[in-house]
């Protein structure tokens, strides 16, 4: 019994670091379901783009983290390069796919009032399958897209 418990306790020990990554800040991943509001913390784990020819899908490693952070208020922070110059947010009906969610990006607070959709200078198309977050860029044939997880930060 005790050799039987020398082999199975260090394979229960690796399941549960494995469980939760850790990498700086980074905790633990964390369950938000689709059709929840965006609200939180996002790592980025997967691009993919076209060069011209097929479809890539790379992973991006968790080390640097690469987070996006949905604040209630319409409030964004990130470290994506790409993202990071944008402070605002607002999630808008696509009037051009039904049901088909746009992620409206901008420096400035857009305030209230209604946003039209053929001004947005950054937006991206929502997917949520799952426990992820998928931003496609609205105007790539090829299907360009970030996936993002849901991620508790430590406090």
């Amino acid at each position: 019994m005790t050799k039987l418990l020398k082999l199975i306790l260090p394979a229960l020990l690796g399941v549960t670091a494995i469980g939760c990554e850790k990498a700086d800040d980074l905790c633990c991943f964390v369950e938000r379901k689709a059709g929840e509001s965006l609200e939180g913390s996002w790592l980025l784990y997967e691009r993919g783009y076209s060069p011209g020819a097929g479809y890539i899908i790379e992973p991006v490693p968790a080390d640097p983290a690469k987070i996006l952070t949905f604040g209630s208020n319409g409030e964004l922070s990130a470290n994506l390069e790409s993202i990071k110059q944008f402070k605002y947010y607002r999630i808008l009906d696509d009037p051009y796919a039904q049901e088909q969610k746009i992620l409206a990006l901008y420096t400035d607070d857009p305030g209230d009032e209604p946003q039209d959709i053929s001004q947005l200078q950054h937006s991206y198309s929502i997917t949520r399958t799952d426990n992820n977050l998928k931003l496609s860029f609205r105007y790539c044939i090829e299907g360009c897209h970030m996936s993002f997880r849901p991620i508790a930060l430590e406090q």
